[in-house]
């Protein structure tokens, strides 16, 4: 090798190692760790829109001023102190002076339990994710992350994390952080986490798995949501911008929580039936599984058997295209409301009362028809009413499947019928439910509830 060649080359391999060194002694002794890519965003669904969710309490030393929902489940209300509660009357949610927002629990009245457990499913989902995602880096600073500065990516860490002066997290608006914690998150009084360079709190999530939890410290102040498997204890004056998800309990003592600036912002939306396209179809025959007789114009549907054994079933249509485009379904709720009863209650004797769903509409066509009776669905079973109505409202939780049917450009229909086609006693067994001919504070609902990625 010629001389000029080998000199050349000296210099490359010189380079190379003193740009190694500068990035060993940037990590090491000053402030800011290496750069990765930024990884996907930890989907929340239905526990999104709470800024604290517990499955076994939370109590609060007033006044604390929390911006969002409030929810414990499977726990009941009383769990939930501190708060002066008052509850509201639908007896589906509270509120409280200290609240800007709603207080959930899964003693109150349908749909809010079957609510409760898909929020607490959710924010499980969304903790295990966290946990499952790859590391771009490990054990970083021992944990002790005071003083430091973070670009975005995934770091984990087989012990605590203490953070006793502030951490910076610095990165673009549509970066993503993802701390994976095995002992506890604790942040002394008056650390913070501080944002830069547009990094939002929304894409923040410290997934802890510590036996003591989280601690937060007086007047410190923490940005992100917090997806813990124990606790979460925020000590007195300490603030969070982002969310408190616990898997056992949340402690408060005068603090501030806002809500993250969502990703998820959670909308309602009330269909109501629509009477030209509902109504009911019994049977030609007993187990013919072919409709014989329907009816579009009454103000009841008919659900059980008459007294040729032949079964009834109804069909309930619901024009869904105000729903966007792009609209993410968390949670789908049936209601129907019951009008009368002939013979025996066939929630006694006909097994459950379930739900096929059809995208756009069962048959040929939206209009009600004979073969709406038996025609196939795009899914069967993805709801069962439960037996015992409130206000003789009775409510059935789609399920997630039932729900990616759910038209956002056209029509939906449901079909109703009990697991049993009949009792086999020749007498009439069943039960009126108002249809969409009703008055409207009558007819059946589609509730459905969604946000816009």
């Amino acid at each position: 090798m010629n001389k000029s060649r080998h000199h050349a080359l000296s210099n490359i391999v010189r380079l190379l190692l003193l740009t190694a060194l500068t990035i060993v002694l940037t990590v090491g002794s000053g402030q800011t760790a290496q750069a990765f890519g930024s990884p996907a965003t930890v989907v929340l669904g239905g526990a999104a829109h709470f800024a604290v969710l517990t499955k076994t309490g939370i109590t609060n030393v007033a006044p604390s001023k929390i911006t969002g929902d409030l929810g414990a489940s499977p726990i009941a209300a009383t769990a939930i102190t501190g708060f002066s509660l008052i509850k509201d009357s639908t007896n589906t949610f509270s509120k409280s002076a200290q609240v800007t927002g709603k207080v959930y629990a899964a003693n109150y009245a349908s749909p809010t339990p079957a609510n409760m457990t898909t929020a607490i499913s959710n924010m499980q989902t969304a903790y295990t994710d966290a946990a499952g995602r790859a590391p771009d880096a490990t054990g970083l600073y021992a944990g002790n992350l005071s003083g430091r500065t973070l670009a975005p990516g995934v770091y984990k860490w087989s012990t605590g994390v203490l953070l006793t002066s502030n951490l910076t997290l610095a990165g673009s608006a549509t970066d993503i952080w993802i701390f994976q914690i095995s002992g506890n998150l604790t942040l002394s009084s008056g650390a913070k986490v501080l944002l830069s360079g547009g990094a939002q709190a929304k894409n923040i999530f410290w997934q802890v798995a510590g036996g003591v939890g989280v601690t937060i410290g007086t007047t410190a102040h923490m940005e992100g949501t917090i997806l813990a498997a124990k606790a979460i204890n925020l000590r007195t004056g300490a603030s969070l911008n982002g969310r408190a998800l616990a898997q056992t309990a949340v402690t408060l003592q005068k603090n501030t929580i806002v809500i993250a600036s969502s990703i998820h912002i959670i909308k309602t939306q009330v269909f109501k039936s629509i009477s030209t396209q509902d109504g009911w179809v019994l049977e030609s025959s007993e187990n013919s599984n072919a409709g014989g007789t329907m009816n579009s114009t009454s103000t009841a549907l008919r659900l059980g058997d008459d007294a040729k054994n032949k079964q009834y079933r109804a069909i309930l249509h619901f024009d869904t295209t105000l729903l966007p485009n792009t609209a993410v379904v968390t949670s789908v709720t049936l209601k129907i409301r019951r009008q009368g009863l002939v013979g025996t209650n066939p929630f006694l004797t006909h097994g459950g009362l379930k739900v096929d769903i059809s995208n756009p509409f069962f048959g040929t066509a939206a209009d009600l028809q004979l073969e709406d009776f038996y025609v196939s669905s795009s899914s069967k079973t993805v709801a069962i009413f439960g037996a015992t109505p409130a206000n003789s409202w009775y409510s059935a939780v789609v399920s997630s499947v039932g729900r990616s049917f759910v038209n956002r450009t056209g029509t939906t229909q449901f079909r109703l019928h009990f697991a049993m086609d009949d009792n086999n006693d020749h007498g009439a067994d069943f039960m009126y439910f108002s249809s969409g001919n009703a008055v409207s504070t009558l007819r059946p609902q589609l509730i459905v509830r969604y946000y816009i990625p």
